[in-house]
């Protein structure tokens, strides 16, 4: 088994979940076809893809460059029913910072908030940003 195979295979096997914050960029969307389609076979693909932003934006730059992100899951963060949980995690982990709720929800709407407040509530395993 090659090294690249054998590391798939071990990706698999972990289920990880992936929260990708620029769900809209291009690259980020190939990024996710590739990551729910590169599996071993019988495996469904690397991780399990959470997509951040606004679901018909997403979809519709998915079909302009033919990727199949079905598989994907896709929340936005505007109106995600993550919000409240994800609310009351970026005032627990900013209470010493003084944060108000009004604060924590203007956070919470930004996708590179809403991913990292996913990864540190344990809502995702891990979250990659950066794209733009």
């Amino acid at each position: 088994m090659s090294f690249l195979s054998s590391l798939r295979e071990r990706a698999s096997a972990v289920n990880a979940h992936i929260v990708l914050a620029e769900g809209a960029e291009p690259r980020v969307i190939a990024a996710a076809q590739t990551i729910l389609s590169t599996g071993p076979a019988g495996l469904a693909g690397l991780a399990r893809v959470t997509l951040l932003g606004d679901a018909d934006t997403i979809i519709r730059v998915a079909r302009a460059q033919k990727c199949d992100i079905t598989r994907a899951k896709i929340e936005d963060p505007t109106s995600s029913p993550l919000r409240e949980k994800l609310v009351d995690e970026a005032l627990r982990a900013r209470a010493k910072k003084g944060i108000t709720r009004a604060d924590a929800l203007a956070l919470v709407s930004n996708p590179l908030y809403f991913g990292a407040d996913m990864v540190r509530s344990g809502l995702a395993d891990a979250g990659v940003a950066g794209a733009v």
